[in-house]
């Protein structure tokens, strides 16, 4: 490690650096700097007062871009971003501030939603300013970067939109499935709302009555029973009435058994239509489709 000395371009302060560096942060003032600059600010013994006396809009402009791509180097992007803007505010006709806001564009984003329009891939202001404003050395350097990063990009978005769409057939036929399964499944659950709703109304209406009738049935019972002592045909009306007593018993049970019986079919019902998850299907369509660019096809609630 090679051990330099320079000075701060931004406070004038001494330091000791590594040469081999791109970038490094003032211990002083905490502004970061390109290690190359601080060398030679030292080196040639520049004042920033001086600077400011002869040339300060020039001094300006120079700390303003050599700010902005020390922090780029140590990718604080939004720091960076904000010393380039204000290089173009302040000296709009530098390219070196258009430049760095060039860079600091979400290129791979934007070249994305081109693609996924299907509209032209236009040239951002940010480069095309770099471009007319730069030297002409360095106007083909940012004009290769942007193609560069055009084609490579272009190629990401095109196979990417294409597994989305892909992907999107694959999960319309399945929102489709669900679609037809839940339908079936609503039918089949209203139809046992309904039937549980009669079951209640019944057991509501006979309940009362039910009871009665058991009652008398029992006490109908015990007098054939005793009448039986004293005569025969006793038996038979007790035989009568006891078939009688069985039968509605039977069909208050019956009555019983389909009031616990419905519910737990309902649960089932319910439980398989969470698990079609028919919302959840059609929202991960509609992603699919927003993704890609297509049209989402029209959907039933």
């Amino acid at each position: 490690m090679a051990l330099t000395e320079a000075k701060c371009t931004n406070c004038s302060a001494a330091l000791t650096v590594d040469a081999a560096q791109d970038a490094a942060v003032c211990k002083f003032c905490g502004a970061a700097f390109i290690v190359e600059k601080a060398i030679a600010y030292h080196t040639n013994h520049i004042k920033a007062d001086v600077i400011n006396v002869f040339n300060s809009d020039s001094f300006n402009a120079d700390k303003l871009a050599d700010d902005g791509e020390a922090l780029f180097a140590l990718q604080d992007f939004n720091a960076a971003a904000a010393k380039f803007r204000k290089l173009t505010t302040e000296h709009p006709r530098d390219y070196r501030g258009w430049w760095g806001l060039a860079r600091l564009l979400p290129l791979k984003e934007m070249i994305y939603e081109t693609v996924k329009h299907g509209v032209g891939i236009n040239m951002p202001e940010e480069f095309s300013r770099a471009i007319h404003f730069a030297p002409d050395n360095e106007k083909h350097l940012i004009t290769e970067h942007f193609n560069k990063y055009r084609e490579q990009y272009f190629a990401e978005a095109a196979s990417a939109i294409q597994q989305f769409r892909a992907a999107a057939q694959i999960a319309f036929s399945a929102y489709r499935q669900a679609y037809n399964e839940n339908k079936v499944l609503t039918k089949k659950r209203n139809l046992l709302w309904d039937a549980e709703r009669r079951v209640e109304n019944a057991h509501l209406t006979y309940k009362r009555r039910d009871i009665k009738l058991f009652s008398h049935l029992l006490i109908a019972i015990v007098i054939g029973c005793i009448s039986f002592l004293f005569f025969p045909t006793g038996f038979v009306v007790a035989a009568g009435l006891l078939a009688l007593f069985v039968l509605r018993f039977l069909l208050y049970m019956r009555r019983i058994i389909k009031l616990h019986s419905i519910p737990k079919k309902r649960a089932v019902l319910d439980h398989r239509m969470q698990e079609i998850n028919l919302y959840g299907v059609r929202n991960e369509y509609v992603q699919l489709c927003n993704k890609c660019g297509v049209t989402p096809t029209e959907l039933q609630d």
